[in-house]
C-alpha cells in the first residue's frame, strides 16, 4: 500500500505540534507500507522561509519530497489582515487571500499532488489550518483522510473550512472533545467519522489499515 502524508513542515528538527505527530505516525506506518511525505522547504512556522533543500530526502527511513514556498510570511501584514477578516463581512476570495498570507503558500506541492495522486492509495493530510490541506484535499477527496488537530479559534469559522471538513473520505480525531466540536459545528460525511486513527475498510477491495496506530 502506498500512502502520502501531506504536512506543512517535516523534519527531525521540528519537535512540536502536528508536524511531530505526523512524523511519528509516518515512521511507524513505514514499517509495513510504502510511505512518502509531501511537504514544504520550511522549518520555521512564523516566516515559512525555505530552509530545507528542495527535492527528495530520506528522514529516519521515510521518503520526504520537499517543495519551495512561493514567499515568506509578513507576519505583521498577516495579523492586520486577520483582524480585518475576522471582524468584517468578506468574500471567499478574501478568505483565499488570507490563506495565502497565512502561508505556507506552495503551488509546486499542490501541482505535484494533482499530477501524481493516482499513484497513492491514500492521502493523509495533517492539520486543517494551512493551505496544503485546504487546497490539497480538493484534489482526490475520495481517498483523502484529514487529521484535523482542530480546536475552537477564529480561523476555523471561515467558510473555506466548512468546505474542507465536508470533503474527506475519513477524519481521524485525536480526542473525543475534538470530535464533538467538529461534528457539532460542521457538516461531516457520516462515513468519515472515525476516532483516534481507528480507520476501517471503506470498500471490499481496499487494503486500508484497520488502525494506523497499530500498523
Amino acid at each position: 500500500m502506498k500512502i502520502a502524508f501531506i504536512v506543512q513542515r517535516y523534519g527531525t528538527e521540528i519537535l512540536g505540534g502536528s508536524e511531530y505527530h505526523c512524523r511519528l505516525i509516518a515512521e511507524r506506518v513505514a514499517s509495513k507500507h510504502h510511505v512518502e511525505v509531501l511537504t514544504t522547504c520550511a522549518q520555521d512556522y512564523i516566516t515559512w522561509k525555505n530552509e530545507y533543500p528542495e527535492g527528495s530526502d530520506r528522514v529516519r527511513g521515510v521518503t520526504v519530497r520537499r517543495f519551495a514556498n512561493a514567499h515568506p510570511r509578513d507576519i505583521h501584514a498577516f495579523n492586520r489582515y486577520s483582524e480585518w477578516i475576522f471582524n468584517n463581512s468578506h468574500t471567499r476570495e478574501d478568505e483565499i487571500e488570507w490563506l495565502k498570507q497565512q502561508g505556507p503558500w506552495c503551488p509546486p506541492l499542490l501541482e505535484y499532488i494533482d499530477r501524481n495522486q493516482q499513484q497513492y492509495d491514500v492521502l493523509i493530510f495533517f492539520t486543517y489550518l494551512y493551505a496544503p490541506t485546504v487546497m490539497g484535499a480538493r484534489i482526490a477527496p475520495h481517498k483523502s483522510i484529514l487529521v484535523p488537530t482542530a480546536h475552537d479559534e477564529p480561523a476555523i469559522h471561515l467558510d473555506i473550512y466548512k468546505e474542507l471538513f465536508s470533503l474527506p473520505a475519513g477524519l481521524a480525531y485525536n480526542t473525543d472533545v475534538e470530535r464533538r466540536f467538529l461534528t457539532t459545528h460542521f457538516s461531516i460525511r457520516q462515513a468519515s467519522r472515525t476516532t483516534a486513527f481507528a480507520y476501517r475498510r471503506s470498500r471490499s477491495s481496499s487494503s486500508w489499515p484497520r488502525s494506523l496506530s497499530s500498523c
